[in-house]
This record gives structure tokens, sequence and C-alpha cells, in this order.
């Protein structure tokens, strides 16, 4: 049986480097306002991206992808806009 990662469920991706703690911090903090999944993808691992500790298990030196899980129109747009201060 074949595996699917299934990453097509996610309605907006964007790549981020979260190379420093205050922007860690302040990232998860963000994270958290949300109610919809939101996820971190780095080569073939996915976390959750509000868990601190989940965040800080990646390698950071490099550009990690951040996916959201929503049907919500309002917070896809406010997901998208709140990502584009850590791009």
């Amino acid at each position: 049986m074949k595996y699917e990662l299934g990453l097509n469920k996610y309605v907006s991706k964007v790549k981020l480097n979260l190379n420093n703690v205050d922007d860690i911090k302040k990232f998860c903090n963000l994270t958290q306002t949300f109610v919809s999944d939101i996820d971190i993808i780095s080569d073939r691992y996915i976390c959750d991206a509000k868990s601190l500790m989940g965040i800080f298990s990646y390698d950071l030196s490099k550009p990690v992808t951040i996916g959201l899980i929503s049907d919500d129109a309002d917070e896809i747009r406010r997901f998208n806009s709140v990502m584009e201060a850590f791009k």
C-alpha cells in the first residue's frame, strides 16, 4: 500500500524563515489565534505550528513551509496577511 502525505489539504501555503527565537515566539503566539489547523512542513515531516516544542524540533536554519487547513475565507485572508511579516 502506498502512503500519501495528503499535502493537497492545505488551502494556503507559505515558505518562511524562522531563524531567531523572537520570531519563533511571535509566530507561535500568532498561530494560536487561529481556529483552523496550521502545520509546519519540512521535507517529509509535518507538525503542529501551534506547538512551540514542535517548531524547535526542526532545523530552522533553512526555510520551512507553513500550511493552513481551513474552509473559512476570512481566516484564510488573515493567515496570508499575518504570514507576510515572516517572509
